[in-house]
């Protein structure tokens, strides 16, 4: 399957988009999306697949499964986020890229001299 993912910024936080590629199942954010009934060289049309993930229409070429995803981004998110990117997966996760996780901020307060008075 191949698998073209392009960027957008939801408003709020962006929930990572989580895919998994099981023979010609896409299992999209939990929701499985069978994409066996697509004929060799047919096109279904974005508007018949009626998942918001999608940014494309779905195709079907010398065998092969081709279809184009929504990324969400977060406003801050590096460079590397904001690039369409195509991936080729025959089984199994769905490797996109992901956004650094930051690590929680914990300043060291100094200790108080307890020393004997």
């Amino acid at each position: 399957m191949i698998i073209h993912h392009v960027p957008f910024r939801p408003l709020g936080i962006a929930t990572p988009t989580t895919a998994f590629v099981e023979g010609e199942t896409l299992i999209l954010n939990d929701q499985r999306i069978d994409l066996s009934q697509i004929p060799d060289g047919m096109t279904l049309p974005m508007s018949a697949i009626g998942h918001e993930l999608f940014a494309g229409p779905v195709t079907r070429r010398n065998g092969e499964i081709e279809l184009t995803l929504k990324l969400a981004v977060n406003a801050g998110a590096p460079a590397y986020m904001w690039q369409n990117g195509r991936l080729q997966v025959s089984a199994g996760p769905v490797p996109f890229p992901v956004e650094p996780i930051d690590p929680p901020n914990h300043s060291a307060k100094p200790v108080e001299d307890l020393s004997d008075v």
